[in-house]
């Protein structure tokens, strides 16, 4: 068979086990958010009986990205993947499928146990082990549950192991004895300085630390935490350092914002006008239902004449974010997925919150936010923050002058 033939046949039998297999039986081995999460690519996929609409789906992704992909990495000796996205490990599974070795990367914990319970149930159901690897291995070091037994191996075998993951300032988000692992930079046209497999985050050292503190691990914990503190004392809080120098790499002045506090807000297209907002420390349903509820309060709106334009989220998809939405008459409306210019206007009122306010100061405790935030919004961005698009108004100027009465001299 020919590496084509050979690529293309590893490509149809991976996506028939998602099909045929995988989608049948999601219930049984991942959790029931994880599963709605994932809704929008589990409902694009044909009936697990209806062969002419897989064919038909086999034939449409061999000539897609993906097919174009596979076939790129097969003319490819030991190709290693850098899977960064949110997908939950679908192009991970596919690219390892077809013979490249992947290091799938996230900085949410739970998308990354969900890419391990598929792996995990690919293994058992086709008896093939795919080169997919995460940090997560390590991670149930955070699960006060987790078996001591099993910590003790986790932390003896493979964490204090000074070839793998115990380098000079660890936790590397990958084993340096992985063949994925390179020190260094990679420098090249496009990509200098930034972008490479094995950096260490201070987000998984910090799961990490804990299962060290609860296993009575008191020296290692120590030396993580000073370790840690020293990359912070030299380079602030990077997106990532590099495990063997320290130097620190990426965004500058990175976090990870639902460590702090979620946002949620409504905002009035015509003025631009923020007329709902809410905060919790969960982006669950909650957050989205109570900045739609003061939006509904402040606003009034006439039912069945107003449209909410919302992205993909699970909680804009929930049974009782659409009930509220039913019950203040809107009309629910959602764009294409991962169109960049469909939520553009609120991704720039993000864009501009982040920039005059949270990027100006750290927060000590989540009522210090929300203070500074409810200021923000309902002291300076809709009383006084002028827009271009508004004739250099600000949201609440603008929609004023639209309501005062026409001058009867002209």
């Amino acid at each position: 068979m020919s590496p084509i033939k050979d690529v293309r046949s590893r490509f149809e039998r991976f996506q028939r086990w998602t099909i045929q297999t995988e989608y049948p039986a999601r219930h049984q081995f991942l959790s029931a958010d994880v599963v709605g999460a994932f809704s929008d690519y589990y409902k694009k996929l044909p009936a697990p009986n209806d062969e002419a609409a897989i064919r038909h789906r086999l034939r449409g992704t061999w000539r897609g990205d993906s097919g174009w992909t596979s076939r790129w990495l097969a003319e490819r000796d030991h190709p290693v993947v850098l899977d960064a996205g949110s997908g939950f490990g679908t192009f991970a599974m596919l690219y390892a499928a077809v013979g490249a070795e992947v290091l799938a990367v996230d900085l949410r914990p739970d998308r990354l146990q969900a890419a391990e319970q598929r792996l995990a149930f690919y293994q058992r159901t086709t008896g093939e082990t795919l080169a997919v690897r995460t940090w997560a291995g390590l991670a149930p070091l955070a699960i006060p549950s987790l078996p001591s037994e099993i910590g003790h191996r986790l932390i003896l075998e493979h964490l204090l192991d000074t070839e793998s993951f115990w380098l000079r300032y660890p936790v590397p988000s990958t084993s340096a004895a992985e063949r994925s692992f390179v020190p260094g930079e990679l420098r090249s046209l496009l990509w200098i300085e930034r972008y490479w497999r094995g950096p260490t985050w201070l987000f998984s050292t910090w799961f990490i630390l804990q299962g060290l503190v609860r296993l009575g691990y008191e020296a290692e914990a120590t030396h993580l935490l000073d370790r840690t503190m020293e990359l912070i004392r030299r380079s602030g809080f990077r997106e990532y350092f590099n495990p063997h120098t320290g130097q620190g790499m990426g965004a500058a002045s990175f976090g990870v914002s639902t460590v702090v506090a979620d946002c949620a807000a409504v905002m009035d297209a015509f003025p631009r006008k923020i007329i709902g907002w809410s905060m919790d420390k969960r982006q669950d349903t909650n957050l989205v239902v109570n900045a739609l509820a003061m939006a509904v309060a402040r606003r009034q709106p006439e039912a069945d004449s107003t449209v909410l334009h919302s992205d993909h989220g699970t909680q804009h998809r929930s049974w009782a974010f659409g009930k509220r939405l039913r019950d203040a008459g809107l009309l629910g409306s959602m764009g294409t997925v991962g169109d960049c210019y469909d939520n553009a206007m609120m991704e720039s009122f993000w864009h501009t919150m982040q920039l005059e306010l949270l990027d100006t100061r750290t927060w000590n405790t989540r009522e210090e936010l929300a203070n500074a935030i409810f200021e923000w919004i309902e002291c300076w961005y809709n009383p006084h923050r002028r827009h271009s698009s508004l004739g250099m108004l600000s949201p609440a100027e603008y929609e004023r002058r639209y309501h005062e009465p026409a001058d009867p001299a002209g």
